[in-house]
């Protein structure tokens, strides 16, 4: 008979399954937390004294493979594998200059980095289209704009300017600042207007000046020769037939130029000793003068150096024609002990 106290068999057997798939588990748990590495060993060939050791060939790395356990039962599921990602130099090489050539192209095309205005100082009567009918900035990128350039520009266009100053500010600012030169007197010919500051430069009229004095000449206004002019007048090539020196307008019509100073200030101190309303003549042989009550011309010269004699030797001149019904059409004066007329 059997023991009552026996275990039953059935019991036995699913003890040992039961044991069985717990040592299981453990086994595939090992085998996935260390990974069993085999070292490769390398190939060795000899042919006659000689040995090769060929190199081992490197293994291809595979995605990690992830086995899983279901419940107590010993199924396993192989998870799908998972490829590393690395990112290497060359990527990143790759993007930097990828986010460089945008950087660049939004520097030359971006409307953000586009001149728009313009902001001036110190100007009267030029305004800012004025300096940028020259410049030609006005919504072009400011990466273009050469800052020295455009002052030489100015400087050359527009000879009434000096101390110029431009100045850059990202995104698209562009400020400038100049002294803009004050006529003080107008030299009027038949076919040119002149203006001249107080330093002798002469400076193309623009808008309304006041009331300047005037000089009605013959021809334009004397010129004061720099030594550098001097010393290259010789040097000077002669332009080709057909070709033509590449000046601006400015330079082309004298603008810039200067004007001796001394007769400038002569000019204002001659119409203190006329009477009022007085016109002051320039003649290019006889220097300045002006025009008599009577309608002739009267010429002192080009300084009014012993003005008090002249102006004495002319009023004797005037008695004299007035004696003699004499009606002159042009009085010189130039030298006080030998003044002259002409009919």
């Amino acid at each position: 008979m059997r023991n009552a106290t026996s275990i039953p068999r059935a019991t036995l057997v699913r003890e040992r399954q039961k044991q069985q798939t717990e040592e299981k588990i453990k086994r595939t748990t090992r085998i996935i937390q260390q990974p069993v590495q085999k070292a490769s060993t390398p190939m060795v060939s000899r042919r006659g004294a000689y040995a090769v050791v060929y190199p081992t060939m490197p293994k291809q790395t595979k995605g990690r493979q992830y086995n899983y356990a279901i419940g107590a039962t010993g199924a396993e599921v192989r998870l799908p594998a998972i490829s590393s990602i690395h990112i290497g130099w060359r990527f990143l090489s790759f993007f930097l200059g990828i986010f460089c050539l945008a950087g660049i192209y939004l520097l030359f095309n971006s409307a953000e980095f586009r001149v728009n205005q313009i902001q001036t100082s110190g100007l009267l009567r030029l305004t800012a289209a004025d300096l940028d009918a020259v410049m030609k900035i006005q919504g072009e990128s400011i990466i273009w704009m050469d800052a020295n350039q455009a002052k030489q520009d100015l400087s050359i266009a527009f000879p009434e300017l000096k101390d110029i100053l431009i100045s850059i500010e990202f995104p698209n600012q562009v400020k400038i600042s100049a002294f803009e030169r004050q006529p003080v007197l107008l030299w009027q010919t038949e076919k040119q207007a002149y203006w001249m500051d107080q330093e002798g430069v002469l400076i193309p009229p623009r808008g309304d000046a006041g009331d300047l004095l005037t000089i009605q000449a013959s021809a334009a206004p004397p010129l004061v020769a720099s030594p550098l002019d001097l010393s290259t007048s010789t040097l000077q090539p002669i332009p080709e037939e057909g070709k033509t020196a590449q000046l601006s307008v400015a330079q082309l019509q004298g603008w810039g130029e200067t004007v001796d100073p001394v007769m400038i200030e002569a000019a204002y101190q001659l119409i203190a000793f006329l009477p009022p309303n007085s016109q002051i003549l320039y003649d290019q042989t006889h220097g300045l003068g002006w025009k008599a009550e009577q309608g002739w011309d009267v010429y002192v010269g080009l300084t009014l150096n012993d003005i008090n004699y002249k102006l004495n030797a002319y009023q004797a001149l005037v008695e004299k024609f007035s004696r003699e019904g004499t009606n002159p059409s042009m009085v010189s004066i130039e030298f006080a002990t030998r003044p002259y007329y002409r009919e």
